[in-house]
């Protein structure tokens, strides 16, 4: 299943200046590492029904040019969002979340890796990988076409999920 622009903005309820993603994909395991096949290292993330890959490329605007001016790069935390929207989406998709209910982040662990330069394309993988009482825990990593930019664990609230499952 594919996702524009559009359909992610609606579905996250996020309006499209706010939005890190410019596609969203549910992708099989194969599908996904022919769509790392540049990147030198390769993701571990399987996706097995609670998958989900986007892609945003971080083009140059006034604020983002004026952060590091000497070497302008991403912001960490638009970096995060990137992911945290992409992981959020994947959560919708799978467990068919309803027209106003949200699941709600609680808990982040992200390592950086590298750098992203402005006009560097992200893709995001995650992956749900456990749902208990409503808390569902998920990994996601960030590759570039070279390099692995992050790593990121993350926890979820949304008992409407619990009972999708």
């Amino acid at each position: 299943m594919a996702m524009s622009k559009s359909q992610i903005s609606q579905a996250l309820d996020i309006g499209q200046e706010f939005l890190f993603l410019d596609e969203f994909h549910i992708n099989s395991m194969d599908d996904l590492m022919n769509q790392n096949s540049g990147s030198k290292e390769k993701t571990n993330l399987a996706v097995s029904g609670g998958g989900g890959v986007g892609s945003y490329i971080f083009l140059p605007t006034p604020s983002l040019s004026a952060h590091f001016l000497s070497k302008q790069i991403v912001p960490a935390s638009l970096i995060l969002e990137s992911i945290l929207q992409n992981t959020v989406l994947t959560i919708y998709t799978h467990f068919s979340i309803p027209k106003g209910v949200h699941a709600l982040i609680f808990k982040i662990e992200m390592d950086l890796k590298n750098s992203v330069q402005l006009n560097e394309q992200i893709k995001i993988v995650s992956k749900i990988e456990n749902i208990s009482r409503g808390i569902i825990s998920a990994t996601a990593e960030t590759h570039s076409e070279s390099k692995l930019i992050s790593k990121a664990n993350l926890k979820y609230w949304c008992p409407e999920a619990d009972s999708r499952n």
